[in-house]
């Protein structure tokens, strides 16, 4: 778009929290295709790029201090030969210990952000966990791999949308519905609506 003869350009924020979101995600998938092919499993190129898009939009809703911290925790994981996804999946098994020990902390957010997820699904379905139980397994799994600061950031943000009186799903769905090139999750549900 244009502005007064000039072009519009992305502030240097958000380009900040772009590359940050790239940098973790690429540490991620490292991660995810390590783990992949300990379990045997095949990491094609279709699902390196689903995997791209959900944690883009997982992050997409975070803040720069969040995602320096989490990216932190990802470089000194890969520096100490952990695997933060693999620590991940035997966390939801409860087969090793947390790193973060507030798991007060870790409730209230899963808590919340369960909270959040039952309020979006419920007015667009299409983005429902299919198992609202192990959505919760899932997240607490997640945050438990974070470090004590990461996870104190995280707690920030949601009290911060909280304040605000915003869905964090609402807008990580949002987010990914512009990111495939939909206006708006109205426009969505118009979509939706009209193949049913």
């Amino acid at each position: 778009m244009f502005a007064f003869g000039v072009f519009e350009r992305t502030p240097p924020r958000e380009k900040v929290r772009e590359r940050l979101i790239r940098e973790i995600i690429d540490h991620e998938l490292v991660m995810f295709r390590a783990a992949s092919a300990t379990d045997g499993s095949s990491m094609c190129l279709e699902r390196r790029k689903t995997f791209r898009k959900m944690r883009w939009m997982l992050f997409s809703v975070m803040q720069t201090e969040f995602l320096e911290s989490y990216l932190a925790d990802l470089k000194a994981a890969k520096q100490d030969g952990r695997n933060l996804l693999v620590e991940k999946n035997a966390r939801m098994d409860d087969l090793t210990p947390p790193v973060s020990g507030d798991m007060e902390t870790i409730g209230k957010i899963v808590d919340v952000e369960a909270h959040w997820m039952s309020d979006a699904s419920k007015a667009y379905p299409w983005f429902s966990p299919e198992n609202p139980g192990l959505f919760r397994r899932n997240q607490c799994a997640e945050l438990k791999t974070f470090s004590p600061k990461t996870v104190s950031l995280y707690a920030d943000r949601v009290h911060e949308a909280r304040e605000k009186g915003e869905n964090l799903a609402l807008l990580r769905f949002e987010n990914i519905t512009k990111k495939i090139g939909v206006a708006s999750l109205a426009k969505l549900k118009r979509r939706v609506s009209r193949h049913q």
